[in-house]
């Protein structure tokens, strides 16, 4: 019994020395958790031009590079050349893809595969993290039409579908009135002192119990056995995860059908169609491809998720889907879903996302540019004979959204189309 007290506790002392050597190693890397944000007027926040620093959370460290434009990426101008094809993304942080390598995101992929398969051709990385659809409008009609893209492509994640922001950042949003979009707090005030501070916050991962073997034992086993995780709570070495009092209110597309109704969905659609219209105008082709969240991926991810939230049996991971499958039929828009594809890399052994994190890894945003690539290829081929100049598309030195709430209303307006369905 001494043998095995003395044995136990020496583990638990190399399991703590190695755990905050790891941990110091990590904090010393000068790394920010939060990623590159700064407030803005018109959009609610953006990347900083020219801005880059290290991204540390505990399954990745990563090097963001801002470039001139404020976007992640290589350096594009606003023009398009003669013959080169263009594609534009627009999503938040799955588009970004502040979680992964510059060289590894589904722009990077998704331009090397289209290159081989129609030639010359650039893809612009238009996503910001917890961008939200009304916010990926304002910034086509502002930054990204400047482009000339050939195809939009619009990545949709459950919760672009609510008014969310990211660390208390306030942000422009839309109201329907009359079947019409009209734009609200805009432009927006300035942010607080506290959030502010948020921007600007580092690494930091805090003891468990003054223990850092136990926060990292604890954050491990939430996030990849519940079971285990749950038998370590009784025992007193791991967290309970924190649950909210309420459910939160971007989970509202996956409640039942009958309880939601369709009212919740006028909104997002109108923001839909006011995209489709602008991209449409601008002589370029929308194409939506949906994000799905990892408990729509895994199964046992979603029981978790029930269990979590109580939810009943008649909640569904259909929700989304089944609208933005109904909403692009309507509006004549092609709709990308990799659902099947990523569940067979998850059947297969290789998750498509971070189990703590819950973005794609370096799996999941190979699928999803094998997914994008397989739509585009075709459009992008038939339209390389007739590639030319620019399209005219409106030049840097021309507002494409003025300030103020009402010219700005009347702008939103002329490309918009009726919110009901």
């Amino acid at each position: 019994m001494a043998l095995a007290l003395a044995s136990t506790t020496l583990f638990g002392l190399a399991a703590e020395a190695c755990a905050r050597i790891t941990v110091r190693r990590w904090s010393s890397q000068d790394a920010r958790r939060v990623p590159l944000i700064e407030p803005h007027p018109t959009l609610g926040w953006v990347k900083p031009a020219r801005a880059s620093a290290w991204i540390r959370r505990s399954e990745y460290l990563v090097h963001l590079q801002i470039n001139s434009h404020g976007l992640r990426g290589p350096e594009i101008p606003w023009a398009r050349p003669a013959g080169v094809a263009r594609v534009l993304l627009l999503g938040d942080s799955f588009t970004e893809g502040f979680c992964v390598a510059e060289e590894d995101t589904v722009r990077a992929r998704l331009e090397s595969q289209l290159r081989e398969l129609v030639g010359p051709l650039q893809v612009v990385n238009g996503g910001t993290t917890g961008y939200s659809t009304d916010q990926e409008l304002l910034f086509y009609l502002e930054q990204g039409r400047r482009y000339e893209p050939d195809v939009v492509v619009l990545l949709v994640y459950y919760n672009d579908l609510s008014d969310d922001t990211v660390g208390g950042l306030d942000k422009p949003r839309f109201d329907l009135v009359d079947g019409e979009l009209q734009l609200r707090n805009s432009p927006v005030p300035p942010p607080s002192p506290e959030v502010e501070e948020w921007l600007r916050r580092g690494f930091q991962l805090k003891p468990l119990r003054g223990s850092m073997a136990l926060r990292l034992l604890s954050d491990h086993t939430a996030a990849r056995n519940p079971g285990v995780h749950a038998a370590l709570v009784e025992l007193g070495l791991a967290e309970p995860r924190r649950v909210p009092d309420t459910l939160p209110e971007e989970f509202w597309p996956f409640r039942p059908p009958r309880q939601l109704g369709r009212a919740p969905w006028r909104k997002p659609t109108a923001l839909l169609a006011a995209i489709a219209e602008a991209v449409r105008a601008d002589g370029a082709r929308l194409v939506v491809f949906y994000v799905p969240a990892r408990f729509e991926i895994d199964a046992a991810a979603w029981e978790l998720t029930r269990a979590r939230y109580s939810l009943g049996r008649r909640w569904t991971r259909e929700g989304a889907i089944s609208w933005l499958r109904e909403t692009c039929r309507a509006l004549g828009v092609p709709l990308i879903d990799p659902r099947p594809a990523m569940r067979a890399s998850q059947d297969a052994g290789h998750p498509p996302y971070f189990a703590i994190d819950g973005h794609w890894n370096e799996d999941g945003h190979a699928i999803a540019a094998r997914e994008i690539s397989a739509e585009l290829r075709h459009e992008l081929s038939a339209s390389a004979a007739r590639r030319g100049p620019g399209r005219g598309a409106r030049g840097p030195d021309r507002p494409l959204v003025p300030d103020g709430d009402r010219a700005a209303n009347d702008q939103t307006r002329s490309g918009t189309t009726k919110g009901s369905r």
